[in-house]
């Protein structure tokens, strides 16, 4: 594609019209003669004098009407010019926080359910700072789990939203079929959610955060578990929070296995970076668009109605007639 086109090029043989009477027109006196065409140059008031001599040529010699028609046919041939976004397109994240709230999240000091709400709480504000600089808004949502899963906080824009509901996570304040920690059944049912209320397109990004073993993902389970979030187009980010034990081997492979990443956070200071390091690797790359011909009426829109609004003035003001 040629940087300047037009879409009806054969719309521009009308030119040869105009072209041809503004050159016959110049090309001898006017039969009709003209007031200002016998006006003596008076040294006082030259400019005015000439202005208005310019302005009466050009109105009464039909100049203007033609350079408009010129214009006018140029427009209708639909000029066109390409144009390539600066940016480029990019996609939205979906992320789906699956933290644990069973007994054991409350232990240490302070304690790793608080370690891992100051985590997500981070990651939504620089989620909130990255929305208002670069591209679409993301959504987050929040699920607990323990021996049972709850769908706490839906796929919102809003991550204030999540931030809020960040206290109703202590593992204090849970019932009693929240007290084991069954991971397996939490990342189908997590699976299942997200691909019912993400959209087509954009990143799927799940978030595990737990401090237990888990029996059912055990016994060969992680590949099933794996191939379930892979269908759904699901990358899963396991954080094994705490200090008395060592992640769960099985969830690591899940992780691996979905393009994600796994990482143990013994501390509250590890547990933020871990989480800073998963903002960075969510990051939706932005797609390269590709240059496209679009319609380029502007300029010579312009320069039709500045011409136009010049001879309806030249026709009623500035020209100098002898009445």
């Amino acid at each position: 594609m040629t940087p300047f086109g037009f879409t009806y090029p054969w719309v521009l043989g009308f030119l040869l019209l105009p072209i041809a009477l503004l050159t016959w027109w110049r090309g001898g006196r006017s039969r009709v003669a003209f007031p200002f065409d016998h006006a003596a140059l008076e040294q006082r008031g030259w400019a005015l004098w000439k202005s208005r001599a310019i302005a009466s040529g050009l109105a009464c010699s039909q100049g203007l009407p033609l350079l408009i028609l010129i214009i006018t046919i140029i427009t209708l041939s639909v000029p066109q010019i390409m144009y390539r976004p600066p940016d480029g397109l990019s996609k939205r994240s979906y992320i789906q926080l699956l933290l644990d709230v069973s007994g054991s999240m409350g232990s240490e000091t302070p304690s790793r359910y608080s370690n891992a709400c100051l985590a997500i709480d981070e990651l939504s504000r620089a989620r909130e700072r990255a929305t208002a600089n670069d591209h679409e808004g993301d959504a987050m949502g929040v699920m607990f789990f323990g021996l049972e899963q709850l769908r706490w906080v839906p796929m919102t824009e809003d991550l204030q939203v999540v931030r809020s509901a960040l206290e109703f996570a202590n593992p204090e304040r849970q019932p009693p079929n929240m007290g084991g920690t069954r991971i397996g059944a939490a990342l189908k049912y997590a699976a299942g959610v997200m691909a019912a209320e993400s959209g087509e397109t954009g990143e799927r990004v799940l978030i595990l955060i737990s401090d237990g073993d888990s029996f059912d993902v055990l016994g060969g389970r992680q590949y099933e578990l794996a191939a379930v979030l892979r269908d759904a187009r699901i990358r899963l980010f396991y954080i094994h929070v705490g200090n008395d034990m060592l992640p769960v081997a099985e969830c690591m492979e899940i992780a691996t296995m979905t393009g994600g990443h796994s990482f143990a956070a013994r501390d509250r200071a590890a547990t933020l970076d871990v989480m800073r390091q998963i903002d960075r690797l969510t990051k939706v790359s932005l797609t390269p668009r590709a240059s496209v011909q679009v319609d380029f009426f502007r300029p010579f829109a312009r320069a039709l109605l500045a011409l136009t609004c010049l001879h309806v003035v030249f026709l009623f003001g500035v020209r100098w007639t002898p009445w």
